[in-house]
């Protein structure tokens, strides 16, 4: 399969997964669901993982517990709380930032190279997003507690992306999904404020969506394309995705949008090409 297809159907399926949390019932605990997301669709994983736990370095134990820690528990129990308190469309473009910290972390542990091109992208980038949520007006602090909690989710997965494309080099991404993804959600657990969630029909399809195809298709796509392009290409998608997330938003969920709105993905979209055309943004 090729990177880019890849990339188009995690795309496709990330830009739902928050229109999805929003149709689910208020009294779902958000860190028992984050949590739910990444046991299962790890455990799923597991059979088919080729890595033995007991030849890992130093090293890889400590990078397969920071990328559990920091990308999969420290970016999703944020994200998940974030999401129930503000627009879907919304939260989608805050969690769109994560390309600027994946583009950093690259940086400092990668090497990877960094170009002027790249950096008036992510400018760009961040510009569009604070338009498409504020406007042109400074937003009052009690307005954005929400955002703070995506904007954290946002940075954590930006370095979480970075910081594990060696372990996807490394190893398979399927291998590197599944003791991740489980380790995570095994954090996730000790943060669970009630256990109980609805359990019928609509409730149990939608939460069975967010793991089977949100979490263990897009993700094993993402990894796939990620250890195919460099983190500059490959998590620049995410500029992307608020074009689809507003489409679904509207579709499903009846969201309003305003003209700001459409001015701020403009400005993404355009900065989503200058990072792909950047010197810097191609592998090699």
């Amino acid at each position: 399969m090729n990177a880019y297809i890849a990339l188009l159907i995690t795309l496709i399926l990330f830009s739902t997964i928050e229109v999805a949390i929003k149709m689910l019932p208020n009294t779902v605990d958000p860190v028992l669901l984050a949590s739910m997301r990444f046991i299962v669709s790890g455990a799923v994983m597991l059979p088919f993982c080729k890595i033995n736990l007991r030849k890992l370095s130093k090293k890889e134990i400590f990078g397969f517990v920071f990328a559990a820690a920091v990308g999969i528990a420290g970016c999703f129990i944020p994200y998940h709380k974030g999401v129930i308190q503000m627009p879907a469309s919304s939260a989608a473009l805050i969690f769109c930032l994560n390309p600027i910290f994946a583009v950093i972390t690259a940086r400092i542990l990668l090497k990877e190279k960094f170009s002027l091109k790249i950096a008036a992208g992510l400018i760009l980038g961040i510009s569009g997003v604070y338009i498409s949520i504020y406007g042109f007006s400074i937003p009052r602090f009690s307005q954005t507690y929400a955002s703070i909690l995506l904007l954290i989710s946002s940075i954590t997965f930006g370095i979480y992306t970075a910081s594990s494309k060696w372990l996807v080099e490394r190893y398979s991404s399927i291998s590197v999904a599944a003791v991740v993804f489980t380790l995570g959600g095994l954090i996730m657990l000790m943060f669970v404020g009630k256990w109980d969630f609805p359990r019928d029909i609509r409730s149990v399809s939608i939460i069975a969506y967010l793991i089977f195809a949100t979490t263990a298709i897009g993700y094993l796509c993402f990894f796939y394309a990620l250890k195919r392009v460099s983190v500059a290409a490959g998590s620049s998608l995410f500029f992307f995705k608020p074009i689809l997330a507003a489409f679904f938003s509207f579709l499903v969920l009846r969201e309003t949008l305003t003209i700001t709105y459409f001015i701020g993905m403009a400005v993404s979209l355009l900065s989503l090409f200058v990072i792909l055309y950047g010197k810097g943004g191609k592998n090699g």
